[in-house]
């Protein structure tokens, strides 16, 4: 059985366009009943944010998935990426519970989701081939938003560091001409940048992503390993933990970030940041290969490995880390895999 963490693939030449495409496409949502787009920029998706009901969750969560991916590519403008920003933010943001969303319209109390919260919505999806023969059975699967939030968040200022657009320039970003803004709505923009990219905000965003976001859904992972249900499905959890831990590592690594005070002041938490990319990865390992998928936890074992190597000694004695029985751990997890796959 082979897995996915549905990362949208494409071609160099075309990531341009499909960027443009999706600039254009956001502008056009914003721009509804005649409101000035200035007011309604970030309202529109605030909006759809505090909705209620599970078809939306959905939709939020697919979006942003698809946002992350495209901060791979590096034909991204710095431009969408401020752009972007304030959506992000808000998407980091406490979510309200589902009895706090409920309204006396019935069609809107039936489409909540009683079971869980809009910000705890997943997508998991098993793709089977029409024909057996044609290959093994695609587990799909899609974090909820308050991982893809600060996933989001932190790999749009990694990008927009990689411009040249470091917390400090953000912190002074002036109004764009009313033609940049015509475009891309910037103008609205201006004061949620510098809000964003405070110290006092970003390590908060920090802080909150290891001592909440990272280590719940790790747990959620392991109880996904351990029960009889969605078990196929917990290595891609564990997986989706370890990207926020990576983007929030890739922040705070690159030379426009180092020295900041937000960086500075919380150098346990990017020390934990690492751990969490081992501990998830190498968990995601003990868990594709508990259900059989030896290529996926020999990958996630050698991953897990060589990212010990990173590991500085001051690090591992911030945190009282033990990072050689770790390594030694996923070495054997890496051997078994092998010995499995000949």
């Amino acid at each position: 059985m082979a897995s996915s963490s549905v990362v949208a693939g494409a071609s160099s030449g075309g990531v341009q366009d499909k960027t443009l495409m999706l600039e254009q496409q956001l502008i056009a949502l914003h721009r509804n009943r005649g409101r000035s787009f200035r007011s309604y920029a970030i309202e529109k998706f605030a909006n759809l944010l505090l909705f209620d009901g599970n078809t939306i969750a959905i939709m939020i969560v697919a979006q942003l998935r698809l946002l992350i991916n495209s901060t791979y590519f590096e034909e991204a403008s710095d431009s969408l990426l401020l752009a972007l920003l304030p959506l992000a933010y808000r998407a980091c943001q406490r979510l309200l519970k589902d009895r706090e969303l409920r309204s006396n319209n019935p069609d809107e109390q039936s489409m909540i989701d009683s079971k869980k919260t809009i910000g705890e919505t997943e997508i998991m999806r098993s793709f089977k081939p029409p024909v057996a023969h044609l290959g093994p059975i695609v587990n799909a699967y899609v974090a909820p938003i308050t991982i893809l939030g600060p996933t989001l968040l932190f790999r749009l200022l990694f990008k927009l560091s990689k411009l040249g657009y470091g917390l400090r320039k953000l912190q002074n970003f002036s109004e764009p001409s009313a033609d940049s803004f015509n475009v891309h709505g910037l103008y609205f923009h201006v004061v949620h940048i510098h809000q964003i990219s405070s110290s006092k905000v970003v390590g908060k965003l920090i802080r909150m992503s290891i001592d909440r976001r990272i280590s719940r859904h790790r747990e959620m992972a392991n109880k996904r390993l351990l029960g009889e249900k969605e078990k196929e499905f917990s290595p891609l959890t564990f997986a989706s933990a370890a990207e926020l831990a990576l983007a929030q590592l890739a922040f705070g690594s690159h030379s426009h970030s180092r020295g900041l005070p937000a960086i500075q002041h919380n150098q346990r938490s990017f020390a934990l940041a690492k751990k969490e990319v081992v501990v998830c990865v190498g968990n995601a390992s003990e868990a594709a290969g508990r259900t059989g998928e030896w290529m996926l936890c020999r990958s996630y074992a050698k991953i897990a490995v060589d990212f010990c190597d990173t590991v500085s000694d001051d690090e591992a004695k911030l945190i009282g880390w033990d990072v050689a029985s770790l390594k030694a751990k996923n070495q054997r997890r890496y051997t078994y895999a092998s010995s499995q796959l000949k």
